[in-house]
C-alpha cells in the first residue's frame, strides 16, 4: 500500500514523473518532509546510488548545490541520464572513506544495497534478494579530494547512505565536518 501511496505522489509531480518514466528512477519522497524543512544551499549526498534522493534534494532545495557521490558504474551512468542538464548537481563516481584506497564493493543483486562491507546471510534472510551479485573494485577518498570548504556553501546538509559503512565515509569526511 505504501508502494502506490508513493507512487501516487510522483505521479502528481511533473518533475518527478518525468524521471520515472523516462529514467526509472523513483524519487525518495521519504526524505521530502525532513528536506522541506530546511534551507540548505548545499547538498552531500554520499551514497546517491541512480539518484534517488538527490531528486528530492532538487525539489526540496531548490537552490541547493547538490554534490552526489555514487561508486557503481551502472548506478553513477543512470544518475548522469536523470540529471543531464541539471548544472546544480554533480556526481562523482567514488565512495567516501578515510583514505584514498580501492577497496572491493560487494554488489547486491538490488544495487541499493550494496555495501563496502561483507553481505552477511543475515541481510540476505531479512532483505531477500539482496544476496551479493559480484564484487568490484571502486576508488575510495576522502571528501576533500572532491571538494573544497569554498565549495559546500553553508548552510549545508549531509546524507550518508552506504549500508553499514557510515562511520567510515564520516570519517572520509572529517576534515570538512565543520561546513
Amino acid at each position: 500500500m505504501e508502494r502506490v501511496k508513493k507512487l501516487a505522489r510522483i505521479l502528481k509531480s511533473p518533475y518527478y514523473q518525468s524521471r520515472l518514466l523516462r529514467h526509472r528512477v523513483a524519487a525518495g519522497l521519504e526524505h521530502s518532509q525532513v528536506l522541506s524543512g530546511l534551507d540548505c544551499r548545499t547538498v552531500v549526498d554520499i551514497g546517491a546510488n541512480r539518484g534517488q534522493f538527490a531528486l528530492v534534494a532538487r525539489q526540496c532545495q531548490r537552490q541547493a548545490r547538490v554534490i552526489s557521490f555514487e561508486p557503481l558504474p551502472a548506478a553513477a551512468a543512470k544518475f548522469r541520464a536523470v540529471f543531464a542538464g541539471d548544472d546544480r548537481v554533480a556526481l562523482h563516481e567514488v565512495a567516501i572513506g578515510p583514505v584514498p584506497a580501492n577497496a572491493t564493493l560487494h554488489v547486491s543483486r538490488r544495487d541499493d544495497s550494496s555495501s563496502l562491507l561483507p553481505i552477511t546471510a543475515t541481510q540476505v534472510a531479512l532483505f531477500p534478494g539482496t544476496a551479493e551479485a559480484a564484487p568490484a573494485v571502486v576508488r575510495v577518498a576522502p571528501l576533500r579530494e572532491f571538494v573544497s570548504a569554498e565549495d559546500i556553501q553553508p548552510p549545508a546538509f549531509l546524507k550518508l547512505d552506504v549500508q553499514g559503512y557510515e562511520l567510515e565515509a564520516l570519517r572520509g569526511c572529517e576534515e570538512m565536518l565543520g561546513q
